[in-house]
């Protein structure tokens, strides 16, 4: 029974994992789309303010995680 329930759960983290991953790529490409746009309106493409409300959001437990995700979008719209 045990190993059974050790699978279930461990198929609920994949199926979580891959939506992650999924809503992750989507925002990184909306962060390419704002890189561009911030290009196009002669804006600077990091924004402190906005970062900080952005992780403010979420539960301490993921700022880290939030901070790693604002970090690669910063990269992204650095070099669209």
């Amino acid at each position: 029974m045990k190993e059974l329930d050790l699978e279930a759960l461990r198929k609920r983290i994949d199926y979580i994992d891959r939506e992650i991953a999924s809503l992750i790529q989507e925002r990184l490409e909306i962060c390419r789309e704002l890189g561009e746009l911030k290009r196009s309106l002669g804006l600077p493409v990091r924004d402190p303010e906005r970062e900080k409300e952005v992780v403010s959001r979420v539960p301490p437990r993921l700022h880290r995680i939030f901070k790693i995700i604002i970090e690669e979008c910063v990269s992204i719209q650095e070099s669209s």
